[in-house]
């Protein structure tokens, strides 16, 4: 190989690494566990919930937490948060569930404490279960709902400050009497969650709603 074309090459590699590593970002861990939300938000009480191995194998989440909270009247909602440190855009994956039919889909605001939430709203069935569920996304820059949007300030925020996290966080509400109604305990939990979650999820930097 001639040497100008040796150089060529090497160069090639080196700049792709960097962009790469820009687009990335470094890594921001978490100073505090998710763990250590509460197990009591509002009227919900918490426990342990097995998070769904297929989606940790294909998103690789750098913390997990999945629990099943159930309300006084025994109305149960699952949560899952993954964070990850760097390259937060891979929350997007698998983001509702990992092997459920999507019925239909949309988007809506939640009111609560502060500005309105915009979450992703989907009806989900798997084998015979039907589910509410709502997720959305929060990243170095905002929260946000649009994949497009999201992927978008992660490589802005990762090349004005060199960070990249980013997490997911999805109520699950399996349908037990109307979907109208385990979509109105889903936002009930939702405004529980939120504040505890918003200044949670601050110690790492993340924009939390």
């Amino acid at each position: 190989m001639n040497g100008w074309r040796y150089a060529l090459m090497v160069v090639t590699l080196a700049v792709a690494a960097i962009g790469s590593a820009v687009m990335m970002g470094r890594a921001v861990p978490l100073r505090t566990p998710l763990t250590d939300l509460p197990y009591q938000l509002a009227g919900w009480r918490g426990g342990a919930e097995p998070a769904d191995g297929k989606v940790i194998a294909r998103t690789h989440p750098d913390a997990v937490l999945s629990r099943r909270y159930v309300d006084r009247d025994g109305h149960t909602v699952i949560l899952y948060v993954g964070y990850f440190e760097r390259e937060g855009a891979r929350a997007q994956v698998l983001s509702v569930c990992a092997a459920c039919e999507v019925m239909k889909r949309g988007v809506e605001a939640i009111e609560g404490d502060g500005a309105p939430l915009l979450v992703d709203r989907a009806v989900v069935r798997e084998g015979r279960t039907h589910s509410v569920v709502l997720y959305w996304f929060m990243g170095p820059q905002r929260p946000y709902v649009d994949p497009y949007q999201g992927k978008l300030d992660q490589l802005r925020s990762a090349f004005r400050t060199g960070r990249s996290e980013g997490a997911v966080i999805r109520i699950t509400v399996p349908i037990a009497d109307t979907e109208e109604t385990a979509h109105r305990f889903g936002v009930e939990f939702a405004r529980a969650l939120v504040p505890r979650l918003r200044d949670h999820l601050r110690h790492s930097g993340v924009n939390a709603p």
